[in-house]
């Protein structure tokens, strides 16, 4: 799933491979990434976002090695208003962590 989503791949391809294997929202990468950190910095669109929250909601409020959460990397990304609205609803002091930089 992280690969897909950092590769960009369409949404038809991303979406295939979460209902394949929809425990794949909850996998962690060396980095301490969820794909919802990859999906944020990849513009994916609420739908798919919604998605993986639904499978893995704890996953909205990891930060990764740097101390970035998913909004961190939807900020950084400049991700669609709908999608960051989605991850702050999923957690809602988001806004207020901070990363390492």
């Amino acid at each position: 799933m992280h690969y897909v989503l950092w590769k960009q791949a369409p949404e038809r391809v991303a979406t295939t491979v979460f209902e394949a294997n929809k425990s794949a929202a909850k996998v962690v990468d060396r980095d301490g990434r969820h794909p919802l950190h990859f999906a944020m910095c990849r513009s994916a669109t609420s739908s798919l976002v919604g998605k993986l929250l639904k499978a893995a909601p704890a996953a909205a409020k990891k930060a990764d090695k740097r101390g970035r959460t998913p909004l961190h990397y939807g900020m950084w990304r400049q991700a669609p208003v709908d999608v960051i609205e989605i991850v702050i609803e999923a957690n809602s002091g988001a806004a207020d962590q901070t990363d390492t930089d």
